[in-house]
């Protein structure tokens, strides 16, 4: 948790200062590629592991070279989603009218909020099948490319109206 927590923050920073008060969203497919590989790593490595009979500490674990790799990834991970979330939520607020703001962001936070369920159910659907953590793990990072290859926008976001979306979305808005 400490891994993932400074992973997203140093993330979040690096795209803040990457971007230098623009708007910047070639930043997201970079963000998502790096999940994408990382998950694939992540999924590798621990399908390379063995199950243990008893816990292990937090200081026995990463006194292994697969306990820092699997750190490292994800801390990396969470990087990338900075990297990721940080250009995307400032576009969705600099681009939303002033009088909707609050109710663009409201409404992604509740469309985030419904994907996030949706993708624990489903995760413990998947788990109900008894798929083994890397496989779990490869699922996911598949799963994270191929959104990203059928999100890419096939005009340029400058010239959609996220608030009047947003606000049909939300039902706002007729």
């Amino acid at each position: 948790l400490a891994a993932f927590s400074i992973g997203i923050g140093i993330g979040s920073i690096l795209a803040a200062q990457l971007s230098a008060g623009r708007i910047i969203l070639v930043m997201g497919p970079v963000g998502t590629i790096v999940m994408g590989l990382v998950g694939l790593d992540a999924a590798w490595l621990a399908s390379q592991a063995t199950p243990g009979d008893t816990p292990v500490s937090v200081g026995a674990f990463l006194s292994t070279g697969a306990g820092i790799r699997m750190t490292i990834d994800l801390a990396v991970l969470a990087m990338a989603g900075g990297f990721l979330i940080v250009p995307v939520f400032a576009a969705v607020q600099s681009w939303a009218n002033k009088d909707a703001r609050a109710r663009v962001i409201a409404g992604v936070n509740v469309l985030s909020a419904v994907f996030m369920t949706v993708g624990a159910i489903g995760l413990a659907v998947l788990q109900g099948f008894n798929l083994s953590t890397p496989t779990l793990l490869l699922i996911v990072a598949v799963l994270v490319w191929r959104l990203k290859r059928s999100s890419e926008p096939s005009v340029s976001a400058r010239d959609l109206d996220y608030a009047t979306n947003a606000d049909r979305l939300l039902g706002l808005r007729g």
